[in-house]
């Protein structure tokens, strides 16, 4: 019991320590190209790999990308806040909580709380990081004049969107990642078609890394598990 115990408080003091991938999963969050966008349905694991890929760099302890030090500033927008809980709650659950400042919380139904809501590490690794959050529709005004390390568009965004957020990464050689499942009412995204390009494919300047697998049983199962998480 006494083992189980303390396996139990390493593992909530930093749940990061205990994930494991799936091959999609694994596959984008390995990506050094400075854009790219992960166009999938759902439960394929999108919001777990973003949020891990979001922790990891703030505490500089991503182990397959060679990033600058932290800290990181993170920026994460979405269609609305509600939209947004799902991986607010991945980035929540993966998060170190001895090493964030102990007013930064999470609500069933609100996500990360505070106003703005916001992460932000106090010790650690990531000393010093901060991850915000916005809405597409304020998304421009917190956007404008800001400058970030990484920028994830959560949900399909608008064109005007990904304009805004493009320089805001240009100073710190950050990155833009894009994650989401198209649906029939989502903005038209002709532009972001033209845009992408295949892993394997030599990207040309402009051009976004794009990444799809499907929803299969393989794609659900990582290394270890005994069944997938949807058969």
């Amino acid at each position: 019991l006494d083992l189980a115990n303390a396996s139990g408080a390493r593992a909530q003091r930093n749940p990061l320590d205990h994930v494991s991938l799936t091959g999609p999963q694994r596959a984008f969050v390995s990506c050094e190209d400075r854009e790219a966008c992960w166009r999938d349905g759902n439960q394929v694991g999108k919001s777990w790999a973003l949020a891990f890929l979001i922790l990891h760099l703030c505490r500089g302890t991503h182990p397959w990308m060679s990033a600058r030090k932290p800290p990181f500033k993170v920026l994460v927008i979405s269609i609305s806040f509600e939209q947004m809980i799902p991986l607010m709650e991945k980035i929540w659950e993966l998060c170190p909580k001895d090493e964030i400042d102990p007013h930064n919380g999470f609500e069933e139904g609100r996500g990360i709380t505070g106003k703005p809501p916001r992460i932000v590490f106090t010790s650690g690794p990531g000393k010093g990081s901060v991850i915000s959050f916005a809405t597409y529709k304020a998304g421009s005004t917190r956007v404008a004049g800001g400058t970030y390390d990484l920028v994830v568009l959560d949900e399909p965004p608008p064109e005007s969107m990904y304009g805004e957020v493009r320089p805001r990464v240009l100073r710190r050689r950050g990155y833009v990642r894009i994650g989401f499942t198209p649906t029939p009412d989502m903005p038209d995204l002709s532009w972001l078609r033209k845009k992408v390009c295949p892993p394997g494919k030599k990207m040309r300047p402009g051009q976004i890394r794009e990444f799809n697998f499907g929803l299969k049983e393989e794609h659900l199962q990582p290394p270890g598990y005994p069944r997938p998480w949807l058969d």
